[in-house]
């Protein structure tokens, strides 16, 4: 989650904090709240909200957070951008100054800095040798990339042709060559790919990254939508569902769609987790009683689901979600030696088709018995064999108009 209740994640199943875009920076519009000169290739501490941080939890440094996160049991995730800095302090991405390489950059220019330029070699030896070096140091556990790593287009020729088609592909090389670095040169070094919003969501880029951004809206019907679509081709164990939690809040200003909060966890923890929250904390916890619900469902994640999500298989048992009509997916390993063998998510948006539904699963074997246990509905409880299951399936009831269920398979 964001750094938003600090350290202070005992027992809500969290197990990494992120630093957002800016933390190197307090150049932002107070009016337009725009990002202006933003230091984004120069990766040193000068946001004032940080710094607090430090002080709150008495660190002197980043590496004394970094190693404070992990006394706590915590991987610390850092958002880390590779444009032009325009910086002349020491370490820096930049074009200018006494170290300054402007054949390093693209003329791509996504937010305040150009784009870094990974067909340059001389360009991703510089950030092989001062990553690691700066990771090391800060003690960061997971690099956290955005705002495409890899450029589409640039105007430089060095492995790649000058605006050639060959740009993408040689720029792709590069960071392969600076992740791997990282892997082999930090402990414990995870990448992570934000990918401008999971528009760069691609097999090669999954052979490198732990996890990836799903999709950018935070809301988590679109990240349903989206992980149901994903996951037919990516490991869902590795599909990040970002979800700023005031949308499911109905007490939230931000709240706008129907669906209540285990509506909305439950829409999450169908991938991989991860919250901010819009609204921030208040008094050093979470806003709308959310402390309960992190602890209930990132815990039932951790222990139960996780297995499932990692080793066993993946269903879609109902249509693509439109947010009309029902739709649910399931998990199942019948190899686990783990007393749950599947689980199923149910969602019913509306009650365009009646409270009832009839679910068929799947992958389940024909000649072993199964209990179905409803995790609200304990009165739906029942038993039958994996053919019955996979065949007439059993009828699934929701009264209200919008609900979900989670039905644990054991």
């Amino acid at each position: 989650m964001d750094m938003q209740i600090g350290l202070e994640v005992e027992e809500l199943g969290i197990q990494s904090i992120k630093w957002d875009y800016g933390w190197w920076s307090n150049d932002r519009d107070p009016d337009s709240y725009e990002w202006t000169r933003t230091l984004e290739g120069d990766w040193q501490l000068r946001n004032t909200a940080y710094q607090g941080v430090l002080n709150v939890y008495n660190c002197q440094s980043m590496g004394d957070f970094g190693n404070l996160a992990k006394q706590r049991g915590l991987n610390w995730t850092l958002y880390w951008l590779l444009h032009d800095s325009r910086s002349e302090t020491e370490d820096a991405l930049t074009s200018v100054g006494e170290n300054g390489h402007p054949e390093w950059f693209s003329n791509r220019k996504i937010t305040s800095g150009h784009s870094a330029d990974l067909g340059n070699k001389d360009c991703v030896e510089f950030l092989q040798t001062t990553m690691t070096k700066l990771f090391k140091e800060y003690k960061v556990g997971t690099w956290r990339s955005d705002f495409e790593p890899i450029c589409c287009v640039s105007n430089k020729k060095n492995r790649h042709d000058a605006d050639g088609n060959d740009v993408q592909y040689w720029c792709t090389v590069g960071l392969l060559e600076l992740a791997d670095h990282l892997y082999a040169n930090v402990e414990g070094f995870r990448y992570e790919s934000c990918s401008s919003g999971g528009s760069m969501k691609d097999f090669i880029t999954m052979t490198r990254a732990v996890v990836i951004n799903n999709d950018d809206s935070a809301n988590y019907n679109s990240l349903r939508t989206t992980f149901y679509d994903s996951s037919y081709c990516l490991p869902p164990s590795q599909l990040q569902l970002p979800c700023n939690p005031d949308t499911f809040c109905s007490e939230s200003t931000f709240y706008d769609e129907p669906g209540d909060k285990d509506y909305g966890m439950r829409s999450i923890i169908l991938g991989v987790p991860m919250f901010g929250s819009w609204s921030g904390p208040a008094d050093g916890k979470l806003r709308f009683g959310l402390n309960d619900y992190y602890a209930k469902y990132l815990n039932m994640y951790n222990e139960k689901i996780k297995p499932l999500q990692r080793d066993g298989e993946l269903y879609h048992i109902l249509p693509r979600p439109d947010h009309v009509n029902w739709d649910g997916i399931q998990y199942a390993d019948l190899d686990t030696a783990n007393e749950i063998k599947g689980v199923v998510f149910l969602f019913k948006p509306t009650n365009s088709e009646g409270e009832t539904k009839k679910i068929v699963l799947r992958g389940l074997d024909p000649d072993a018995a199964y209990s179905l246990e409803f995790e609200d509905r304990p009165e739906q409880n029942t038993s039958k064999t994996g053919a019955e299951l996979m065949s007439t399936g059993i009828d699934v009831t929701i009264a209200q108009e919008c609900g979900s269920e989670i039905i644990w398979i054991k």
